[in-house]
């Protein structure tokens, strides 16, 4: 894998930070390389500025970790998954049923 980067770049207008993973052997004629693509979601970035997160993890940059706050624990999680809910309608009639749909009649013929 590719070192990854901490990149500075727009996103709809605004100055945002993503991951982004710089691929020096993409490129064409026109638009030769780097290319730099944001893992998560394949798309191409602009950055105006990138660090690798190597240097954020070495020992010139710890004292940016340590200043960082870890989250609080009243924080909702980003993911927060729960149990997908049981007996509750959510089967394949009750979404028929949503768009006005009845399910189907399936008579089987053997012989």
């Amino acid at each position: 894998m590719s070192e990854l980067y901490l990149i500075c770049h727009k996103v709809r207008g605004e100055p945002a930070f993503d991951i982004a993973e710089r691929c020096d052997e993409m490129g064409t004629d026109s638009d030769p390389g780097p290319w730099w693509i944001i893992p998560t979601s394949g798309h191409r970035a602009y950055p105006s500025d990138y660090i690798a997160l190597s240097y954020l993890t070495s020992q010139a940059g710890e004292t940016v970790l340590d200043h960082m706050a870890p989250p609080d624990e009243s924080l909702p999680d980003h993911y927060h998954a729960t149990p997908a809910p049981k007996g509750q309608g959510l089967g394949v009639e009750h979404l028929l049923s949503l768009i006005g749909i009845e399910k189907p009649t399936v008579s089987r013929r053997f012989g």
